[in-house]
């Protein structure tokens, strides 16, 4: 554009006087702090901008006339096209004095950009520009330079007065614009539309999309940039699949696809990428030869690819999309695409989607198509097989496991068939699926070359593999049961004792089996097998038996009475009298060999607890108490040899080195790591009785059995619930959900152990006439009734704290749990609210059986998880504080009658007092405060404690005090959002005081060093701390100023001292400039002689610069 005389086209009426205008003008201009040029030069502000819009207001606001002198005088000065330009040019900030060319110069904003932030001429100025960039729009012009510069002023704007009127002129002008000019502008729009515009320029920009292609690109650029309300954002995604699915351009494919694929929010997700998918497979099987649209068909799978791989939600939802496909005629080649793509650059799932390819070329419903793809993927299957690298034969052995099953897997029950009697060999299998999957577990049986880590891994593969399938071909699971019982029999179960070995002796021990029940003498050679060490085969005792009861469980439709002879076999064991007396070899060995034991007898506790037959059933519970024995023994053995490391007991296909034990976890190591069996405790009935026992039939579950089996089921419902990572990748075969859903029938059955503790608990508590530090609180027996209780907690915690009782969905199985846990059905209850409320109610008065500290922990983690899936409630806000106050009011003792103490000791607490001061106001902090003032100086020796919170004591004071500042700071945030001047001041006065009254507990302690080093943590929030401070007293000081009563503000500084309260003789007694302006003091020890007070008079504010600052 040249700089000749034309006039702009919004210019042309003004005809007035123009000398007598501009007159004005440059006054206005000149008294705000800006100097036109009319040179080549920029405009010069001889004042910061932000004065300049403040003088500007101040002017323009004296009269509406000068508003419109102003806008004439600026239309007569812009009528050259050059002036204009310079408007809209940076202008460059010089003080007064400074305006020679030499002088240093900062850039600032345009004048137009200057005159927008200006209330007065906000409106008319941006009338003004959207008329000039309407004409300049509408020109033929290919160079969009004079646009941008139009555009510039009105970007990222601090206030927009009449923010609908810009988004609708810039969106009108959008019609009449030509291409280049479009593309200017919807790339300026996220800069300009105020966000409470989005909405409306989002659905303009989609019937844009519609009308022309072109704009395809800059469009979708704009939409991810505006933060779309998710409504509007699924109605846009609506648009733009219906424009998918009518055959897009391929050019504008990817980035439709991205724009779809970006923000997805997961329950959208999977209908999103099913109509993807479709269009996708359209544009597949478009055959038709045409460079240009390969090339967009290779940019379209980069940027699918790209979105394959991250976000990791999309990957999921790609694998759930392909994966929910049951028809095996309904997959389509781009599915195939996809699951290689996941499965070349995705690190996590890859057995998933191993599983859905071998879904599709090897299943029941597989088509001769695929019969190449099957040959691939076998042959790949057998070169990992044969490698000899650790990992690739891992995932050999894990992919030739899972094409077996899919080979074997039938759509349906397979009836009315004759298996053969006898051993079965593959040779007896008729030709197909059964023949092909025998012949290739066989295949990878002898590959793992006798190595126990790889033999073990396979084991446990199939093991996996038999517990979550049903249907397998029935001559397949004949041939692998004969085959697994065979080799079992062989390897493990011998009826002679071996002879000594380290001159240690063996027996036959914990036999249960009657002659009637086993003719022979049969027992598993635990002992033989550890010591001789023969190719690690004990290693293989449990996952063998493990693979072996679920073959015969598949087998026999859930009835394992043909090998239940193994339930009672004996084990062959070192015989040990005293530990002590055993060298360190034979400690070692005898360790092991009790290991191995514990592993056994919990795989035939799995194996059995499902079974109804009485004696079998009482069978299994001797084996409860064998394991808790053998335990015992093992802990005591161990306790010689700390530094010993267990042998690994599963052989997951991560990283099998990880499961070897070390001496630091040498505790975890003893209850070894076995598959999730959740019905463990369905098999056991409660009976309240005074013996604290269940009897299931003729069995007797006493508290030791019953403290063992709550802390196996608490284990087991952390891991499903918190997906806590223990090294078990076959864990994920029980889903969260499942497991919750059986729960609905055992959480009775948990809850009457607990009313039978709880009633234990309180007659203990009448003979100790409720006092909690008696020896006889502190008995082995109390013991076990105190874990009862903590793990019935923990129970309870792991349960409610589950994340899907946030969704409405889960809500019905939450109900059905609480309407089992209530003390009385005498009324029907059936609101989820009112039925969380009376259950807090009866958690709330279990604080007096709370006997150990981290129980009471628990207990209110109980509550606060169940008070968040309802509604805030003020009488449960008191309920929970009640009862956080009546467990620090309690003093807390260890297993050995000692108070509490230490790291973990000092966190309990520490929720505790967050809990108990969570809702608490300034008021009710100044009581307290208050109260803790008075009681403080009693905190002398380690068992001296506060009178109105005992488990405050001198060691875990500082946590105390910590909180009480903690609470006090976030109750003054809150409570500063919505207050008027006079209700500040209170504040304030009131926060003086209790800052004034914590100052004085301080004092009160011996040093500065109790109260403020006991914990690095506090010294962290020192700087925030001081900070709030600082800017409490300057917004107080300012706003004294603000009101001419600044002689009422004064301001003390506090002497240094050293740690034993004398003065730092280097620093003056007299407070100096220096001391004044010094961020490094802390509260003084002695008494309020010690600060020395200044004045602050109203003179020494000069211009107030503190107080403006505060106020910005």
């Amino acid at each position: 554009m040249s700089d000749s005389e034309r006039s702009s086209p919004i210019l042309t009426s003004h005809t007035q006087d123009h000398r007598s205008t501009l007159t004005v003008f440059k006054s206005i201009l000149a008294d705000a702090g800006i100097s036109l040029s009319f040179t080549e030069g920029p405009h010069i502000l001889t004042q910061e901008q932000a004065l300049v819009v403040r003088d500007l207001e101040k002017s323009l606001g004296k009269s509406p006339e000068n508003v419109q002198e102003f806008m004439k005088g600026l239309m007569l000065l812009c009528k050259k096209v050059k002036n204009l330009r310079k408007c809209v040019l940076p202008t460059k900030f010089r003080r007064n004095g400074e305006l020679s060319d030499e002088a240093i110069s900062i850039q600032q904003d345009s004048l137009f950009r200057i005159f927008l932030k200006t209330n007065y001429l906000q409106k008319e100025i941006m009338l003004t520009l959207l008329e000039e960039i309407a004409g300049t729009s509408s020109e033929e012009l290919r160079d969009t330079s004079w646009l941008r510069l139009l555009l510039n002023p009105l970007r990222y704007l601090p206030h927009i007065s009449e923010p609908a009127t810009l988004t609708t002129k810039l969106l009108d002008i959008l019609d009449i614009a030509n291409f280049p000019s479009q593309l200017e502008i919807i790339d300026s729009i996220p800069e300009i539309i105020p966000d409470s515009q989005y909405n409306e320029t989002a659905q303009q920009l989609s019937r844009l999309l519609d009308e022309n292609d072109e704009l395809t690109g800059v469009i979708i650029d704009c939409l991810n940039a505006l933060d779309l309300d998710s409504e509007i954002r699924s109605q846009v995604q609506d648009r733009i699949l219906a424009k998918i699915l009518a055959g897009p351009s391929l050019k504008i494919f990817p980035v439709l696809l991205q724009f779809l694929l970006t923000d997805c929010k997961s329950q959208n997700l999977v209908p999103t990428l099913i109509k993807v998918r479709n269009a996708l497979d359209t544009i597949m099987v478009n055959t038709e030869k045409n460079k240009e649209k390969e090339s967009c068909k290779i940019l379209i799978f980069n940027r699918l690819q790209a979105f394959a791989v991250s976000p990791k939600h999309v990957a999921e939802a790609w694998l759930n999309t392909i994966s929910s496909i049951k028809v095996h005629s309904d997959h389509r080649p781009v599915d195939l695409l996809i699951l290689f793509m996941l499965h070349a650059t995705v690190r996590f799932k890859k057995r998933k989607l191993f599983e859905i390819l071998c879904k599709l070329s090897c299943g029941e419903q597989d088509d001769e198509s695929m019969s190449g793809f099957k040959d691939e993927i076998h042959m790949v299957v057998r070169k990992q097989l044969s490698s000899s690298k650790r990992n690739i034969k891992h995932r050999g052995i894990i992919a030739a496991v899972v094409m077996a099953k899919h080979i074997a897997l039938r759509c349906e029950e397979q009836k009315d068939i004759e298996l053969p009697d006898g051993h079965l060999t593959i040779s007896d299998l008729p030709y197909g699926p059964a023949r092909e999957a025998a012949s290739l577990l066989e295949l990878t049986g002898t590959c793992t070359g006798g190595s126990s880590e790889f033999t073990g891994l396979y084991y446990d593969q199939v093991a996996m593999m038999l517990s979550e399938t049903s249907h397998l071909d029935k001559y397949f699971l004949a041939w692998l049961h004969e085959t697994i019982i065979a080799e079992f029999e062989n390897t493990y179960i011998t009826e002679t004792v071996p002879n000594n070995i380290n001159d240690l002796k063996f027996s036959m021990q914990y036999v249960l089996n009657t002659p009637s029940e086993s003719a022979e003498s049969m027992a598993v050679n635990i002992a033989g097998l550890t010591l001789q060490n023969e190719s690690g085969l004990i290693l293989l005792l449990a996952p063998h038996f493990r693979l072996l009861r679920l073959a015969h469980y598949r087998l026999q439709a859930g009835d394992v009475s043909m090998i239940k002879t193994l339930l009672g076999c004996a084990v062959i064991l070192p015989d040990v009298d005293d530990a002590l007396d055993l060298d360190t070899d034979q400690a070692r060995q005898v360790a092991d060999c009790l290991f191995h034991c514990v592993n056994w007898f919990r795989e035939i506790i799995n194996g059995f607890v499902t079974q109804k037959v009485r004696a079998t059933r009482s069978k299994v519970l001797k084996r409860v108490q064998d394991v808790i024995d053998v335990e015992k023994k093992l802990r005591k053995i161990m306790e010689n040899i700390p530094e010993h490391k267990l042998p690994i007991s599963y052989f997951d296909s991560s990283d099998v080195n990880k499961q070897q034990m070390s001496p630091m976890k040498r505790t975890q190591s003893k209850e070894p790591k076995e598959k999730i069996q959740i019905s463990c405790y369905d098999s056991f009935n409660s009976d309240d009785s005074e013996q604290l026992s269940i009897q299931t039939q003729s069995a007797t579950l006493n508290i030791e059995q019953l403290q063992f089996i709550l802390k196996d089921y608490a284990t087991k419902l952390s891991v499903l619930t918190k997906g806590q990572n223990i090294g078990l990748s076959h864990l994920i075969i029980v889903s969260p959900i499942t497991a919750m859903s059986d729960l609905e029938k055992i959480l009775p059955l948990i809850d009457a152990h607990f009313k039978i503790v709880i009633k234990k608990i309180n007659k203990l508590l009448e003979t100790t006439d409720g006092r909690y530090d008696l020896p006889d609180m502190f008995t082995p027996e109390v013991s076990e009734l105190k874990a009862c209780f903590g793990l019935v907690l923990d129970i309870y915690y792991h349960i409610f704290s589950w994340t899907g009782f946030q969704h409405s969905r889960n809500l019905d199985l939450l109900k059905n749990y609480l309407r089992g846990l209530r003390l009385s059905q005498t009324q029907s209850l059936n609101s989820a609210n009112r039925l969380i409320v009376e259950f807090i109610g009866r958690l709330a008065g279990y604080h007096q059986q709370c006997l150990e500290l981290p129980h009471a922990v628990s207990l209110i983690r109980i509550i606060e998880c169940l008070y968040s899936i309802i509604s805030q409630s003020q009488e449960i806000d008191k309920k929970i504080t009640a009862v956080a106050e009546k467990l620090l009011n309690r003093r807390w003792y260890n297993s050995k009658g000692d108070l509490e103490s230490g790291k973990n000791c000092n966190a309990n607490i520490d929720i505790l007092i967050k809990v108990y001061l969570k809702g608490a106001d300034v008021k009710t902090i100044s009581g307290l405060v208050g109260t803790l003032q008075d009681q403080v100086s009693n905190l002398n020796t380690k068992e001296d404690c506060l009178h109105m919170l005992g488990s405050i004591n001198k060691q875990n004071f500082h946590i105390f005090y910590t909180g009480l500042c903690t609470a006090l700071l976030n109750r003054v945030k809150t409570e500063l959002q919505s207050l008027t001047n006079r209700e500040h001041l209170e504040l304030w006065n009131d926060t003086a005081k209790i800052m004034q009254a914590l100052q004085a507990i301080a004092k009160a302690r011996e040093s500065k060093v109790n109260l403020f080093t006991k914990d690095s943590s506090l010294m962290a929030h020192v700087p925030k701390f001081r900070l709030t401070l600082e800017t409490l007293v300057y917004k107080v000081k300012a706003m004294l100023v603000a009101n001419n009563c600044s002689a009422a503000f004064w301001m003390g500084n506090l002497r240094n001292k050293d740690l034993d309260g004398e003065d730092i003789l280097s620093q003056s007694t007299t407070v100096t400039e220096e001391n004044q302006n010094s961020d490094e003091e802390l509260p003084a020890d002695d008494s309020d002689d010690d600060a020395v007070v200044i004045e602050e008079n109203a003179s020494n504010d000069g211009t107030g610069s503190r107080g403006s600052e505060v106020f910005d």
